[in-house]
């Protein structure tokens, strides 16, 4: 069954290349008005702009793309498996999945799964039988879907209009939204409504000292089994809470951890109930000098 819809981020969620080439002009004080512009004069210097506006931060303050939610709402709801494949290095940058995380979050953007990989065809090419629909503002990997996997409906996102190079362009989620998810047939629905359970999502915190290399586990008592069970530090995330305050939150209420944001890393998704919940676990790493005895 094709089920996937498979989204990218920057420049399709929010407004990059542009937000990059702003941040230049402003830490630079130059003008330039395309990537283009900043390439032809020096592929050096744009290098390490670019290198320093990934360790910045400044994607936390990106604005979502008009009708982004709308789409992936309307694709939910017709039974996809919403995963965000993202390029974004998160070896190299090890705050960029926190930060990813957080902003998806804070913005209320839906997704089941979010994938870090460089080589996108590779990933897709290993569960090309259940991908609906792709879109991506890489024209390269677009092209490369069309000839090899005509099946699936990819679609190249450019703001600069469409591309003949490509079957399909499309420069905005309402163009989207209009022209193919509204014709896109529903797939798998949950009808049993009595065997499926509402659950808020959470995290889940593993404490790491790189010092003495160990990871800090709780022993806790749980009545329901009359037994004591070893976990990690975990809690439902509240209402209208950010996904980092939860963090901090259940470290300090669980294991009286205190701890900042960039010693957060996330690590990924699990689903602890796929067959009765849609619940998420988003995982973290906490980096702690040492633990009390």
């Amino acid at each position: 069954m094709k089920n996937i819809a498979i989204i990218d981020i920057d420049g399709c969620l929010n407004d990059y290349p542009n937000t990059l080439v702003l941040w230049i002009n402003h830490h630079a004080g130059t003008t330039y008005e395309s990537l283009d512009d900043i390439i032809n004069v020096s592929k050096k210097e744009f290098d390490k702009y670019k290198d320093e506006y990934r360790s910045s931060g400044i994607q936390e303050n990106f604005k979502l793309k008009s009708d982004v939610k709308k789409s992936i709402k309307k694709l939910k709801e017709n039974g996809y498996c919403i995963t965000i494949l993202t390029a974004r290095n998160h070896y190299k940058y090890n705050n960029i999945s926190r930060m990813t995380i957080n902003w998806l979050y804070k913005n209320n953007m839906y997704f089941d799964q979010i994938v870090f990989e460089s080589d996108k065809l590779k990933y897709i090419s290993t569960i090309h039988n259940y991908v609906a629909i792709v879109i991506d503002d890489d024209k390269k990997l677009i092209q490369s879907l069309n000839d090899k996997y005509p099946d699936i409906k990819s679609i190249h996102f450019s703001n600069y209009g469409s591309s003949p190079t490509v079957p399909f362009s499309a420069n905005s989620w309402a163009y989207i939204y209009d022209k193919v998810i509204l014709k896109m047939p529903k797939t798998f629905q949950n009808n049993n409504k009595k065997n499926f359970i509402t659950i808020p999502d959470s995290v889940v915190i593993i404490p790491f000292s790189e010092n003495s290399m160990e990871i800090g586990i709780l022993n806790h008592y749980r009545e329901t089994i009359n037994a004591f069970m070893f976990e990690f530090v975990a809690g439902k995330i509240q209402e209208k809470e950010q996904i980092l305050d939860a963090c901090h939150r259940e470290l300090k209420e669980e294991s009286n951890i205190d701890t900042i944001n960039d010693n957060l890393i996330f690590i990924g998704i699990i689903n602890p109930y796929p067959g009765i919940s849609s619940e998420r676990h988003f995982v973290f790493i906490a980096k702690v000098d040492s633990f009390s005895a």
